[in-house]
C-alpha cells in the first residue's frame, strides 16, 4: 500500500503532546533542493555547476543536470537551473525552484503530459 505523501514535521510533530527539543549550534541544508548543488559538488570558475554531457558559454551561476543521452548546451543565460532526466527537461529560475510541486502539479493534470512522470 503506497504511503500518503506528507511531510513528518506535519503529519507527527505539530500533533504530538509529548515533543521536546533542544538548542544545538548546527547548520541546517535543505540537501534536496537545486540550489544546494553548487554548495555539495562545487562550481567552476562562472560558479555553474555542471552534471552530465553539458556546454556552456557566457553562462554563470546556472546549474545544469543531464543524466539523458544527448547534450545541453547553455549560451548567453544566467540564474538557471536546467535539469534533462530521461525524455524530460526542466527549465527554471534558481529563484523559482521551490514551486517545483506545483509545475508537477500541472503536468499531472494534463492528460497528454502525465506519462512523463
Amino acid at each position: 500500500e503506497k504511503a500518503t505523501s506528507i511531510s513528518i514535521d506535519y503529519a507527527v510533530l505539530e500533533k504530538a503532546s509529548n515533543v521536546l527539543t533542544i538548542k544545538a549550534d548546527i547548520i541546517w541544508d535543505d540537501v534536496g533542493s537545486w540550489n544546494s548543488l553548487p554548495r555539495y559538488k562545487g562550481v567552476n570558475r562562472d560558479n555553474n555547476v555542471l552534471i552530465g554531457n553539458v556546454i556552456t558559454h557566457e553562462t554563470y551561476e546556472t546549474t545544469v543536470y543531464n543524466d539523458a543521452d544527448g547534450l545541453i548546451a547553455c549560451l548567453g543565460v544566467a540564474d538557471l537551473v536546467v535539469v534533462r532526466s530521461g525524455d524530460v527537461t526542466m527549465v527554471a529560475h534558481r529563484t523559482q525552484t521551490d514551486k517545483i510541486k506545483e509545475l508537477l502539479a500541472k503536468i499531472a493534470d494534463d492528460e497528454k503530459n502525465r506519462k512523463y512522470l
